[in-house]
């Protein structure tokens, strides 16, 4: 066998510091470079998303503010021309009713007061069909009313607890469409300002 002679020192190779310094620093400013890039990709990608909602809330904000102008000229629009209207029909109607209980009779009085754009539906009792007829004669000649039209007329009992029932008369329950006179009615209203 032959022997294995080598005169030559034994030398090994030692990496030096800086060699690992450097290979360190360089692998560490890989890693955060490619962190800031992905970073930067990422944010960027947000920003435009963000930018994109921005301007759809942009253009319904926009929408809105314009509904809603439109919607408050319409709604003013809307309550002057209801004021205007409302004006123009109603009037005062409290000496109609106070010519109306006027009239009524001794012992009569009214049941219902229904009152629709100058036609007026009146339920009244009366003891008698004279004291109803006198009543009605006296609606007629008003200054205040119009028409008088009789629709209904019903004679009715009135009914205690359970006493002993004596021979009553029975009372009258009519019920009266009038047309008021509006034009009157507006003079009044006209001349109390």
């Amino acid at each position: 066998m032959q022997p294995d002679i080598n005169l030559l020192p034994k030398y090994e190779r030692q990496r030096s510091i800086l060699s690992i310094i450097f290979i360190s620093g360089f692998v560490i400013w890989l890693l955060v470079a490619s962190l800031l890039t992905y970073q930067y990709v990422h944010t960027k990608s947000a920003l435009k998303q963000i930018n994109a909602q921005v301007e759809e809330l942009t253009e319904k904000k926009a929408n809105l503010e314009r509904e809603a102008a439109a919607m408050q000229s319409f709604e003013q629009a809307s309550l002057a021309s209801a004021v205007e209207y409302a004006e123009s029909v109603t009037f005062p109607t409290s000496r109609l009713i106070d010519n109306l209980i006027e009239l009524l009779p001794e012992h009569s009085y009214f049941s219902n007061y229904d009152y629709n754009e100058g036609e007026v539906k009146i339920q009244s009792q009366f003891e008698t069909m004279d004291v109803a007829a006198e009543y009605v004669a006296k609606l007629v000649a008003s200054d205040y009313i119009n028409e008088v039209k009789v629709e209904k007329v019903e004679a009715f009992d009135i009914e205690g607890s359970d006493q002993i029932r004596f021979n009553t008369l029975p009372r009258y329950d009519v019920t009266q469409l009038l047309q008021a006179n509006i034009q009157k009615l507006k003079e009044e209203a006209d001349g109390g300002e």
